[in-house]
């Protein structure tokens, strides 16, 4: 009854103050801290309660979604748009941050609410002197925007997956021929992160270029507020099939911004991977026509199995290792694991990888081989390839694979001392491993060194993350790694020397990669993991990507792991 109350009063109401009390009361309603409250259930003695729990969350979600429903059933197209609006939008959950960044530690700023699309003119006077420079900020799609924290909450409204009714109503949305309409709908489809229906990921992928790319882009870039899942039912395929072929061209920035990276996580092999008409389109995209990121078309094409086999594939990984671009650099690393030692098909072209690349991309390489993140995708037709000595038995993990074995035995072999203490870490960390172990030698531990610490390291602590704080801002008053704050004047070399040692605790000088200085600032917030195990969540979130994944390939990880692992300046 409150929800549909709530629901009713935001799609009725006309005086635009009391309307947003009203979507602040119905977002609040929504937003339940679904990490906190999974791990609460998993403390449950009882698998009977625990499954209460899970039960009466999603009766919620069926209630929410119901009232929704029926609210946008009645409501005239211009309340449709309060009304989803209310959905992904509030006024503690949203800010933009300042262009001038520098030197700072923290930003905090007002909240805008989303009427103020033409910016707030008199945000400078009445008590608002502080942030005089946001007069002028424009709250739309172009905008870059961070999920901000309240409390260690980082969570958005999670509704499960569209109910038939509420799908029905955000279809008609979508298809409204009244722009604020298509765009609030587009937005309030933050409420499924983990994905959408068959039909609303068509519409939304037939969205992705024009006039409504950049929202979205907004919601689905990097996963930023919701997943794109294109892995459908196979009745779906055709359908969406044609709506990527419709909008993957050359110069259709959003949508290959947007959509790229959702192929890159499509399974190898799956059915949208085999259709010969989009394995064309991405083949096209990989001869580098203008207008086209290589780097997101590299990590799409290579879950293609036959694009994965082919020349094009061969010659463009091999360009992308040497082209000394960071982010191509990257794309090919991801891509070679994924689907070269991870999907062990071709396991000569993967020892062809391996075997060709050197220095900081060999090393990279190497410390991308985590089975926390990948295993081995085994079937009968890929356990024996020809190129292989052996068949690989069914519970084989990562490091069964004889790409990874290669990939291991050059970096032993490798002449820079980075790329051979990556292979030394793999070789003494892992059983599967120990036949590369040399006899009455242990793993060295590492020397961190103090000035690459303070040219390199202790300057990313007071970089401003999405959040609009730095590392040593919470740091300062935090029990366990304490950090000194600099002054105008930047750190003194007391402060810098405090702050390397402070570092040094949080280091672990046999297996550099599991010290907790890496391992905090690439976990989410303990909304979404257990808080007992303080090794898995972090209270100011993934500091340096949306996720685990993007932030282990970042620089910011890069610089401190080398620095643990002694490198100089």
């Amino acid at each position: 009854m409150i929800l549909e109350t709530i629901s009713e009063r935001i799609a009725t109401e006309t005086e635009a103050t009391v309307r947003g009390a009203w979507q602040q009361a119905l977002y609040s309603s929504m937003d339940e801290n679904e990490g906190y409250l999974a791990t609460w259930s998993l403390q449950l003695e009882r698998e009977s309660d625990r499954e209460k729990t899970r039960l009466g969350l999603a009766m919620r979600k069926q209630r929410i979604q119901m009232a929704l429903a029926r609210a946008l059933s009645l409501a005239q197209p211009d309340r449709k748009v309060h009304l989803l609006n209310a959905l992904w939008d509030h006024p503690q959950r949203h800010a933009g941050l300042p262009t001038d960044l520098e030197g700072r530690s923290e930003v905090v700023l007002p909240a805008y609410f989303g009427e103020y699309q033409r910016g707030v003119a008199d945000l400078h006077r009445g008590g608002y002197e502080p942030f005089a420079e946001n007069a002028a900020f424009r709250y739309g799609a172009g905008n870059a925007f961070f999920k901000t924290r309240v409390g260690n909450d980082s969570e958005l409204p999670d509704l499960g997956l569209p109910r038939a009714e509420l799908e029905g109503e955000l279809l008609r949305c979508l298809a409204s021929d009244g722009p604020d309409l298509v765009r609030s709908a587009i937005k309030a489809l933050s409420v499924f992160p983990a994905g959408l229906s068959p039909k609303l990921t068509v519409a939304v992928v037939k969205l992705s270029n024009g006039a409504y790319g950049r929202d979205v882009r907004f919601v689905y870039q990097n996963e930023a507020r919701a997943t794109l899942n294109l892995e459908q039912p196979v009745g779906f395929e055709l359908q969406l099939v044609e709506a990527l072929l419709g909008v993957l061209r050359p110069g259709n920035r959003d949508a290959l911004e947007t959509l790229l990276p959702a192929l890159a996580r499509v399974t190898p092999g799956d059915a949208l991977t085999r259709n010969a008409d989009l394995q064309g389109r991405l083949e096209s995209l990989l001869l580098k026509p203008l207008g086209v990121p290589l780097d997101l078309a590299l990590a799409a094409a290579a879950v293609f199995p036959h694009i994965a086999d082919g020349p094009l594939i061969r010659t463009t990984m091999l360009e992308a290792f040497a082209s000394g671009d960071r982010a191509l650099e990257s794309a090919a690393v991801e891509s070679f694991v994924k689907s070269y030692v991870a999907e062990p098909t071709n396991p000569v072209l993967g020892k062809q990888f391996a075997e060709k690349t050197k220095g900081a991309v060999r090393r990279r390489m190497l410390d991308a081989l985590d089975p926390a993140r990948f295993s081995l995708r085994l079937s009968a037709l890929n356990r024996y390839n020809p190129g292989r000595d052996v068949v690989l038995p069914e519970d084989s993990n990562l490091f069964s694979s004889d790409v990874a074995q290669r990939l291991v035995e050059l970096g032993m072999e490798d002449r820079d001392p980075q790329v051979k203490r990556s292979a030394d870490e793999l070789v003494y960390s892992y059983e599967e491993l120990k036949m590369f172990r040399r006899p009455g030698e242990t793993l060295a531990l590492a020397d961190p060194d103090f000035e690459y610490f303070k040219q390199k390291v202790q300057p990313m602590l007071t970089k401003l993350n999405g959040d609009g704080r730095a590392c040593v801002l919470c740091h300062s008053t935090q029990g366990q790694f304490v950090l000194r704050m600099p002054g105008k004047g930047g750190f003194t070399e007391g402060q810098s020397e405090f702050n390397y040692r402070s570092a040094l605790r949080e280091v672990n000088r046999k297996e550099p990669k599991r010290s907790l200085l890496l391992l905090k600032p690439t976990r989410p917030n303990d909304n979404a993991g257990d808080p007992a195990l303080h090794t898995s969540t972090h209270g100011g979130g993934t500091r340096w990507g949306k996720d685990s994944r993007q932030a282990t390939a970042s620089e910011e990880y890069e610089t401190i792991l080398n620095w643990i692992r002694g490198s100089k300046p």
